[in-house]
């Protein structure tokens, strides 16, 4: 988060503003990851969400969280 802070004040914005916008979701294993996944459609409706971030997902498979 402490890269978007940064970005947003290097564009004149208010960054706890973007900040408040963004929803995180840190996944502890690879089950974690797929009932985040199953439930993806509820939290996109809910928050009414423009778009979805997925960030070293494949991290959890190569240190042999697969389930």
């Amino acid at each position: 988060m402490q890269e978007v802070y940064q970005i947003a004040e290097q564009r004149a914005l208010n960054p706890l503003s973007i900040l408040r916008k963004i929803y995180h979701c840190k996944v502890y294993n690879s089950l974690h990851l797929e009932s985040v996944i199953n439930d993806l459609d509820k939290s996109i409706e809910q928050y009414n969400v423009k778009l979805v971030i997925l960030d070293s997902i494949m991290s959890l498979h190569r240190l042999g969280e697969e389930h």
